[in-house]
């Protein structure tokens, strides 16, 4: 992860050049050889109708929209995220 903070699944974000907003449905989504934090959805409308994931990573957020529910184990498995990513 590029920024020291994992974010929930269900966070919503405002991320690169776009000011449109995106949840975050999933980690470490692959395309085309590069492997990106976060997989997003645009919000509120969820999965289109071709499936397409956008896909970003973590320097690419400008503004945390909502903050996704971290239940108890959350920061044990943030851990297990960060350091994925640090050994690529």
């Amino acid at each position: 992860m590029n920024n020291k903070e994992v974010l929930p699944i269900g966070t919503v974000v405002i991320a690169g050049d776009k000011e449109v907003p995106i949840m975050i449905v999933g980690y470490g989504a692959e395309e085309n050889g590069i492997i990106y934090d976060y997989a997003c959805f645009l919000f509120p409308l969820g999965i289109d109708d071709n499936g397409r994931t956008i896909l970003i990573n973590s320097n690419q957020i400008k503004e945390i929209v909502f903050t996704g529910y971290k239940y108890n184990n959350f920061e044990e498995f943030a851990k297990i995220v960060q350091n994925i990513k640090k050994d690529e």
